[in-house]
């Protein structure tokens, strides 16, 4: 049947060329086509063509053609329609928002409205309210504070030869906040960074930071039940003395926006001072030795790090049982090949205002 059909549209073809009126000179780019040409070679022979099943053939073609308008191929030399294209681009299609927005909260111009499809269609944008949300997203203007929120919808246009196809999105525009709601949502987001480890029950240094701006435009004042512990900005901490107990303190923020005003309180604990003893324990729990490279206590190949002091202020000093094999000061001489490994014992003495304590560590040098 394939073949009836080729020799049905090769004998219509040569029937055109005896068409009065459609020999024209060939076009230089396109030789198969002729200058001046309205119809096709194919619609030229249809109205000619008496034979039921010549013109079955050559009407399928004509439509096939038709359906292949703007055809491309991939990488493969795989055809993709029109259609195809469309439908691809229109399934990847997406709205970019401009910092944390999304379609249902609006609340500053689209970051883009793209314009041209993933894979080379035209994509073009309608708004249904302009007023609200412009074309090409670059204008967005919010409902006056108080008022509802307004829902926009954005049309999109993707076009690849003769077909197109159209997507929406509907977004939601958020109205402007009252200054109330202003202060409420600085308010709910204020928190304190503090300073290194602490937190709001064990603060033992100056607080890094008390934010003096809210995202949503307030402005914050900070007032401290103890300045003499906490002053109000939070840079400067005094410990209590050892022995005297930890002491409270409220920070109090003052949330204000155009008259409007809020307070939020934080209370901190503030830890006292380490005794001597304290602060010679804690050294010495957090005392480790660094090794080099893929080294461990069971293993040492190269020089090891012996700290000096302590976190809490300790001085730190070390004694090795084998100087010539670990120094002090961490230098290490391996034993010669054949000789064995050596096992070494590193003391550290912590002492911190008379109070000492010491900590030991074995150690296996490796030999060559």
């Amino acid at each position: 049947m394939k073949k009836a059909a080729i020799s049905a549209i090769a004998a219509a073809m040569l029937l055109t060329a005896a068409v009065p009126g459609a020999a024209f000179a060939q076009n230089d780019k396109h030789p198969w086509k002729q200058d001046g040409e309205k119809k096709t070679g194919l619609e030229n022979a249809l109205e000619h063509v008496k034979n039921e099943r010549a013109r079955a053939a050559i009407e399928a073609n004509i439509e096939r053609k038709k359906n292949h308008n703007g055809d491309e191929e991939d990488g493969d030399g795989q055809e993709h329609t029109a259609a195809y294209i469309v439908a691809r681009d229109k399934a990847a299609l997406a709205i970019d928002f401009g910092g944390a927005d999304t379609a249902g909260s609006v609340t500053q111009p689209l970051d883009a409205l793209p314009s041209v499809g993933a894979n080379g269609s035209t994509i073009t944008w309608a708004s249904s309210n302009p007023a609200v949300i412009s074309a090409d997203g670059k204008t967005v203007v919010r409902p006056a504070a108080g008022s509802s929120d307004a829902t926009v919808t954005l049309t999109a246009t993707i076009t690849y030869g003769n077909v197109s196809a159209t997507k929406t999105f509907e977004l939601t525009v958020k109205a402007l906040w009252t200054d109330a709601q202003r202060v409420a949502l600085d308010k709910e987001a204020l928190a304190i960074d503090f300073g290194g480890a602490d937190a709001a029950g064990s603060v033992t240094q100056p607080l890094d930071t008390l934010p003096t701006q809210g995202a949503y435009g307030s402005a914050i004042t900070w007032a401290s039940s103890s300045p003499a512990v906490i002053s109000a900005d939070g840079k400067t901490v005094v410990r209590p003395a050892a022995g005297s107990g930890d002491a409270t303190v409220t920070l109090t923020a003052y949330i204000a926006y155009n008259g409007t005003v809020d307070t939020k309180a934080f209370t901190l604990v503030v830890k006292q001072q380490l005794t001597a003893a304290q602060k010679v324990a804690a050294d010495k729990e957090a005392l480790a030795i660094g090794y080099t490279a893929t080294d461990s206590a069971v293993s040492v190949t190269g020089p090891v790090t012996l700290p000096k002091t302590g976190a809490n202020g300790s001085a730190i000093v070390w004694v090795s049982s084998q100087p010539a094999v670990i120094s002090t000061e961490g230098a290490v001489v391996r034993p010669a090949d054949g000789t064995g490994d050596k096992a070494v014992m590193l003391t550290a003495v912590i002492v911190n205002e008379g109070v000492s304590d010491t900590k030991t560590f074995v150690l296996t040098v490796k030999e060559w």
